[in-house]
């Protein structure tokens, strides 16, 4: 007599195939969840490192790209005690050296450069004027460091505002 194969079937184990087929939607659905997740996530902007003496800060920009407008060149500063007499370094990521940069102190809203060309490497140095030891305004200088896409738009914007670092040590 035959033997029926629905009820021996569950006797003999699980289907390979079917376990096999679950196996392949699992990782199609974890590939599907990594894809999901890693296009949610935004690129990190460009960052710039200025330091003075043992001071130092790191900052992203304050505008990147599209968002990236004149309006917005007002915003957060990044605070450091920087030391007249002392040298001063900006160091920038890559793609803002590539991109090209120019660093400027704002004074009563105009910004005054540092470097009249466009600098396209990673590091740029100044030694701070001796002179400016006690003179700078209360609420320190802005240094604002830009890097323009052309003649006319912003790629990025990164403000610092610097202090005495004797006058901020002494307070």
């Amino acid at each position: 007599m035959p033997r029926s194969r629905g009820r021996n079937a569950a006797l003999r184990g699980p289907n390979v195939s079917g376990i096999q087929m679950r196996t392949s939607i699992k990782a199609v659905a974890l590939v599907a969840t990594a894809v999901l997740s890693l296009s949610a996530c935004a690129m990190p902007t460009p960052s710039i490192t200025v330091f003075s003496a043992s001071n130092s800060v790191h900052e992203s920009a304050n505008c990147w790209a599209a968002d990236c407008q004149q309006a917005q060149i007002s915003g957060s500063a990044a605070p450091l005690a920087v030391t007249p007499g002392r040298v001063m370094g900006i160091s920038v990521d890559s793609e803002i050296a590539d991109a090209g940069w120019q660093p400027a102190i704002v004074v009563n809203g105009q910004a005054q450069v540092l470097e009249q060309r466009v600098i396209h490497k990673r590091y740029w140095r100044m030694t701070l004027p001796e002179s400016t030891r006690g003179s700078f305004p209360k609420n320190g200088l802005t240094l604002e460091i830009v890097s323009k896409k052309s003649a006319d738009g912003l790629l990025g914007v990164w403000l610092f505002r610097l202090t005495d670092a004797e006058t901020t040590n002494n307070a």
